[in-house]
This record gives C-alpha cells, structure tokens and sequence, in this order.
C-alpha cells in the first residue's frame, strides 16, 4: 500500500538513512499485508488496492475509504515497537472493512467470489421433520 519511499516520512526518524529504513519498512509491510489478505481481504482484492494506490485511478469511493483505513492501520502499527504483534489488535478496523466490502458485492466483485468470503459465511443448520429432536 506504500509503494516507495514516502512511507518513512511518516515514520519517527532513526539513525540509519531514510533507504535502510524503508527496507526494514518494506519487509514489515509485506507481512502485514499478507496477514489482512489472509484473514479479511483476500489476495487478489489486496492486489487491486495495491494497483489503486500506485496509479491513483480508484474504482469507486468505497474503494478509496479502504485504502484510506488500511494504510492508517498500516503506519499505526509500524510506529508501534512489536508492529508484527501490533496487527493483530486491528481486528474491528478490519472488520469494518470486510463489513463494507460484505454489504457492496457489485464494488467488490472479487472478493466475493474468494476464498477468504467463505470464511465469513455463516454455516447454515437446517432440521428436516423426520429427524429425530425436531420439535416444531
């Protein structure tokens, strides 16, 4: 989501140069995005956020208020001292997005037809009148 150096101009500065910072940033990032697209996002919807960022053409205002969220949840942690465990803790940010993306399927096609939306699916129990137990 920060696809040069910019990022560390956001960031407390350190004693080593701006390059070797981003580096560090760099590789933090990249596990923190993998884990959002893992647990809420998905790959491919990550991805196009990734494109979105990088070119500034967003397909819809839903599209730019994610990105928004997700890039302050992304410098939030990196200013923490554990960001890795700090991503954790990001839980009802992330899941307002997916809330969003949920309630939008014509925006967010390609999430919806990933396997992250299936984690997020509820599991539908249904009792037939012949089992045994059914009472209505």
């Amino acid at each position: 989501m920060f696809p040069n150096i910019d990022v560390t101009t956001r960031l407390p500065k350190v004693s080593c140069g701006r390059w070797e910072q981003y580096l560090t940033v760099r590789e933090t990032l990249q596990v923190m995005e993998d884990f959002f697209a893992r647990q809420y996002l998905s790959k491919p919807l990550l991805q196009v956020f990734r494109d979105e960022v990088q070119t500034g053409a967003y397909r819809s205002p839903l599209h730019i208020h994610a990105c928004n969220i997700i890039r302050a949840i992304e410098i939030r942690c990196l200013r923490t001292p554990d960001p890795s465990s700090a991503m954790h803790f990001e839980h009802y940010y992330l899941a307002d997005i997916v809330n969003t993306i949920r309630n939008n399927p014509d925006d967010f096609a390609i999430w919806h037809t990933s396997e992250t939306a299936k984690l997020y699916e509820p599991a539908i129990f249904e009792n037939k009148k012949c089992d045994k137990g059914y009472w209505f």
